[in-house]
């Protein structure tokens, strides 16, 4: 089931992600007829990469969001050199604040 993330739960997580070095950004995968999700650029294995972001949420007492991803079925896309890993029932919306460095790709 779709549902769109609050800005209080990109604001968190936004927060978790950045702790661990990593990207995310709304992003329109396969299929989505430019609907936004969420879309994290792991900056290590993906099953390492989501393990250590596991960790940090529930260390911040984060785990709604941590159940919000674990509930959603993810895709990965690759982006070049790097992957991303997004969350099409998770909808964010275009505007979210993303680091300076991932609005140049």
């Amino acid at each position: 089931m779709k549902q769109t993330l609050t800005e209080e739960q990109w604001d968190k997580l936004l927060d978790a992600v950045r702790a661990t070095n990593a990207r995310m950004k709304p992003y329109s995968g396969r299929g989505m007829r430019g609907q936004s999700c969420l879309g994290i650029i792991p900056n290590t294995d993906t099953a390492r990469y989501f393990l250590y972001l596991a960790q940090i949420l529930i260390g911040n007492e984060d785990e709604e969001i941590l159940d919000l991803l674990l509930d959603e079925p993810s895709k990965e896309d690759s982006l070049g050199k790097d992957i991303i890993v997004y969350f099409p029932n998770l909808l964010v919306d275009d505007d979210e604040e993303v680091d300076d460095d991932e609005e140049s790709e």
